[in-house]
C-alpha cells in the first residue's frame, strides 16, 4: 500500500492523540492477499500501523467475520489480575487503567500514557500512580508474548480501523475488570486522556 492510500494514522502532536482520516478512500489499491490476511489473523505477521489494519478491514471479509463483536477480538487479550485482588478498589481502579490504556498506547505505537492523579484520587489510592505503571508493564508484557501478543496487538489495531481508539478502549475498560469490581463497569472513558466519562 502507497503512503498516499494511508486510509487512518495515528498523529501525536502536542501530546494530543488523535485519529486522522486520509483524504484517499483507497479505492485503487489492491485487497490484502488472503494468505497475508491469514497470517495476521493468525499472529505470524505483525501490523505496523493502523493504516495497514484499514486496509484489510476495508477489503477482507475474513477480518471483518473475527473482529465483530469486539468482545470477540478482545476475548484473545485475557487479562489475569489476581495479584491486584487484594488491593483496594481505587488502587485495582488505576491498575485497569494502566491495563486498558497501555494496551491502547502500546498497539498504536503512541508512547505511554500518563495517569491521571484525580481518578481516583492520590486520598482514595496512595499508590494509583504505582499501580497503573504496573498495569502499563502488565499490557507491555501480553504484547510481547511472542506469536500470541503479535495476534493480540493485530486484532487490536483491526478492531481499531474497524470501530474507533474510544469504542476499543472501553470494550477493553468491560472486559478487564474482574466480576468483583463489576460496579466499575458503569463508567465509561475517555480516549485518549486518562479518565471516566461524563
Amino acid at each position: 500500500m502507497a503512503d498516499d492510500d494511508v486510509v487512518q494514522d495515528v498523529d501525536d502532536t502536542d501530546g494530543a492523540i488523535a485519529i486522522e482520516t486520509g483524504d484517499d478512500d483507497g479505492s485503487d489499491a489492491a485487497a490484502p492477499d488472503p494468505d497475508y490476511i491469514q497470517k495476521v489473523l493468525d499472529g505470524t505477521e505483525a501490523l505496523v500501523k493502523l493504516s495497514e489494519a484499514a486496509a484489510i478491514v476495508a477489503d477482507a471479509e475474513e477480518a471483518l467475520a473475527v473482529i465483530e463483536p469486539i468482545g470477540g477480538v478482545l476475548s484473545v487479550v485475557t487479562m489475569v489480575l489476581g495479584a491486584w485482588d487484594a488491593l483496594e478498589l481505587p488502587e485495582r481502579t488505576c491498575g485497569y487503567q494502566g491495563l486498558c490504556y497501555g494496551l491502547m498506547y502500546a498497539a498504536l505505537g503512541v508512547g505511554d500514557p500518563q495517569p491521571n492523579p484525580g481518578w481516583p484520587g492520590s486520598d482514595a489510592a496512595p499508590n494509583g500512580s504505582k499501580k497503573f505503571l504496573e498495569g502499563i508493564a502488565a499490557a507491555k508484557a501480553r504484547l510481547a508474548e511472542g506469536q500470541a501478543g503479535v495476534k493480540r496487538k493485530n486484532f487490536l489495531l483491526l478492531a481499531t480501523a474497524k470501530h474507533d481508539p474510544k469504542t476499543v478502549i472501553n470494550d477493553l475498560w468491560q472486559h478487564a475488570i474482574s466480576d468483583d469490581d463489576h460496579l466499575l463497569r458503569m463508567f465509561t472513558i475517555e480516549w485518549p486522556n486518562v479518565g471516566p466519562n461524563g
